[in-house]
């Protein structure tokens, strides 16, 4: 319990607890808060992480996610160590491992050593890690290169760069911006009063009573929800800010650009969320920047026809953004694997040369890895039999279409990209090769032809399961390594920032003298609890 809401440990001692205990069992001989600190650390924690140790065994790759977090107040700094993977029920799995305190000075070798010494206490072997998601500052790219281990920017981070880059090229904007930040601490740091008077006009003007919010740079979309939150109340606002003349005033003029800004920024608050599920993978990264990149562009056409010059150059700026720090994605086989992977996708984004080179790629790996011997051989023939059934029948079903569940979304619904996906891999035909049937006689071939029937498989629709389409179509067991190794990694670091928004919880004004390894086996145990159905 006080692992899980967040609880000084003499919070045992404290009369209203005591008081609890004693009329629940009064002859229960409540211990000392220092009794429950080792019950925690000493006997919780090495039980849970053999728990934990049990299900990273039953992963075959592991991806992680990585940040920093400092507490100013306790003087402490943190490193986080997450990992994600599927097991062998296509499950996907997240653990928190660690958090170690840094006392050192957060360079890329001291991140690199500590991130070994956790590889190392956990047991995981270095082969078994395939990818570190971290952010863009040069200490984790040098502790990712210390340690040998591939390295993928957190492409929410990303995204958000290209945001921030886009509304920094005009003034006008940027002072706008500046007032709703300005309104937006006035609402929220003041007393009470001040938001019962903007809820008071609110009534009389027949809008939904709703509080103003804040932007903070740490959360993603904050800016857009801020946004988006004025426009909402804006005439309550008006008459607000006429009263207060210490507040900055709007023109006419500065709520049009504001609704400009929010139709701008929609799209992208979108694929934001998007990629912050927790069933979110990497396959969905090069798709939504393509839908992304579309949607800005047809914006950009639009607005070529009206005399708003400033929303234009947003736009024009977005896209080089986006180009410049996603224009390689294409060249990056994590990522393009990874989608080729999804029967969501598969090669609808891929040019032939791509595809290609994707295909070759995933023969070499499936003839890397081992258990291809006689054990695997009646499935191979089994399997064979299949592939000529499958490749004499599947011209009567390589034009059929996929209906998505999404089809019917539209810009107001906040699922515009998703609808606009939907409709994209709607409008390609399923079958991306019309080679004729090979028979599969050697490794090679069979595993050629095996690629060929996976793509003239129907895409599945945006919000099936990719995971358990996989595990339903065991004939591809094939390619299963390759499925749990790319289609495991999330496409940010937000794991991280979940659990660091958690940390915060952990160190408060009442608990600001935790020890680090205690802070790190309390976040531990909060985390990692309810995942193993608090069986222990």
């Amino acid at each position: 319990m006080l692992a899980l809401q967040d609880l000084p440990f003499n919070f045992v001692e404290g009369i209203g607890f005591r008081r609890l205990i004693h009329a629940i069992q009064p002859k229960y001989n409540l211990r000392g808060h220092q009794s429950y600190t080792s019950h925690l650390c000493n006997y919780v924690y090495p039980k849970l992480k053999n728990k934990v140790k049990n299900l990273i065994e039953d992963v075959q790759y592991l991806y992680f996610t990585t940040d920093i977090w400092t507490e100013p107040g306790a003087g402490v700094s943190l490193l986080s160590f997450t990992i994600h993977g599927i097991n062998n029920d296509f499950q996907r799995v997240s653990l928190f491992l660690k958090c170690v305190p840094l006392e050192e000075r957060h360079t890329g070798d001291v991140i690199a050593q500590k991130l070994d010494e956790i590889r190392e206490e956990w047991e995981i072997p270095r082969q078994k890690i395939h990818i570190m998601v971290r952010d863009g500052g040069s200490n984790m790219k040098r502790a990712a290169r210390v340690s040998q281990i591939n390295d993928i920017d957190c492409n929410i981070h990303q995204l958000q760069l290209c945001i921030r880059a886009a509304l920094a090229i005009d003034e006008h904007i940027s002072s706008f911006l500046a007032k709703c930040k300005q309104i937006a601490t006035h609402f929220n740091h003041s007393i009470i009063d001040k938001s019962e008077e903007l809820k008071g006009f609110q009534e009389r003007l027949g809008l939904p009573l709703l509080s103003v919010i804040q932007e903070c740079p740490t959360r993603w979309n904050s800016m857009f929800n801020m946004i988006q939150r004025l426009i909402e109340i804006k005439d309550a606002i008006v008459l607000y800010t006429s009263q207060h003349t210490n507040l900055p005033q709007f023109t006419p003029n500065d709520w049009l650009q504001l609704e400009s800004c929010a139709t701008i920024l929609k799209p992208l608050e979108e694929a934001t969320n998007t990629m912050c599920s927790s069933a979110a993978c990497i396959s969905s990264v090069i798709p939504l920047i393509h839908v992304l990149t579309c949607t800005l562009q047809n914006l950009f056409r639009q607005n070529i026809n009206t005399t708003d010059q400033t929303c234009g150059n947003i736009i024009q700026k977005l896209i080089e953004e986006i180009t410049n720090r996603f224009g390689e994605l294409h060249n990056n086989k994590i990522y393009t694997i990874a989608t080729y992977l999804d029967p969501k996708y598969k090669t609808k984004f891929f040019n032939e040369i791509t595809k290609e080179s994707i295909e070759s790629e995933l023969i070499s790996l499936c003839q890397d890895q081992e258990g291809h011997g006689a054990q695997a051989q009646p499935q191979i023939q089994s399997f064979e039999h299949d592939v000529i059934q499958h490749n004499q029948h599947f011209h009567h079903t390589d034009t059929e279409s996929l209906q998505s569940t999404s089809s019917g979304a539209n810009f107001s619904t906040g699922r515009f990209l998703q609808s606009m996906l939907s409709e994209m891999l709607a409008s390609a035909p399923n079958s991306d090769d019309e080679e004729s049937p090979i028979a599969p006689f050697d490794r090679f071939l069979f595993l050629k032809s095996l690629i060929i029937n996976y793509i003239k498989e129907k895409r599945i629709g945006l919000q099936e399961d990719s995971l358990l389409w996989w595990k339903m179509n065991s004939k591809y067991f094939e390619l299963y390594g390759d499925v749990r190794q790319y289609l495991s990694a999330p496409p940010s670091r937000v794991p991280s920032e979940r659990l660091f928004s958690g940390t915060g919880l952990v160190y408060d004004e009442l608990r600001n003298r935790l020890f680090g390894e205690t802070a790190s086996k309390l976040i531990f145990v909060k985390f990692n609890l309810p995942i193993v159905n608090f069986d222990y």
